[in-house]
């Protein structure tokens, strides 16, 4: 649980992230737009999905070993 003086310091800090940053945001949709195309990722993931309703088979684990140094 945090004390009070570190919630105000969080809610400060969170709120000095939120400020503009130059960077441009995403652009809200225009009213009245609603069917929007989904991108080829999320086609794969919609027919799989109707595909296999309810499984997780999009999730392929995998893993990868690297050997040597790190160059930082």
């Amino acid at each position: 649980m945090l004390t009070r003086s570190q919630r105000e310091a969080l809610a400060a800090r969170l709120r000095a992230e939120q400020q503009p940053s130059g960077a441009p945001g995403i652009a809200p949709r225009p009213a009245g737009l609603t069917d929007l195309p989904l991108s080829h990722a999320q086609e794969q993931l919609w027919f799989l999905d109707r595909f296999a309703p309810g499984q997780p088979t999009y999730n392929v684990p995998g893993r990868l070993r690297l050997t040597g140094q790190l160059d930082v």
